[in-house]
């Protein structure tokens, strides 16, 4: 187990990898629980300032098409694509503030629960 990592609660995970996941890039934001183990595969990271940056903001756009599209077009190798931890640190992402992110969360949390009943 010693290989595992830790993620917490607000805690990012992707994998790197973009070859054989469809068109989808593989990420998640860790909400349900206070702490899970996960695969080295993954990399783990966070927001610095919720102040600044909403975690469920973030990763709705993480989950936009675009996002995917752009990842998968920016993902290098032969056999194995990856859109590496350097790609994703370069990715420019509008941040509009704090109370727009509110608003656009709070409406995609309804939208989510309209969908499941």
């Amino acid at each position: 187990m010693t290989v595992y990592r830790v993620i917490k609660r607000n805690q990012f995970a992707y994998s790197p990898v973009t070859s054989r996941n469809g068109e989808k890039l593989t990420i998640a934001l860790l909400k349900g629980v206070d702490e899970a183990i996960l695969s080295p595969a993954y990399q783990v990271f966070e927001v610095n300032d919720e102040n600044e940056l909403i975690p469920e903001y973030l990763f709705m756009w993480f989950n936009r098409w675009e996002f995917d599209q752009f990842a998968r077009f920016n993902s290098w190798g032969s056999a194995r694509e990856t859109f590496d931890w350097t790609e994703m640190c370069n990715v420019q992402i509008p941040i509009p503030d704090i109370d727009e992110q509110r608003k656009f969360v709070a409406l995609y949390n309804g939208l989510l629960t309209n969908q499941k009943t």
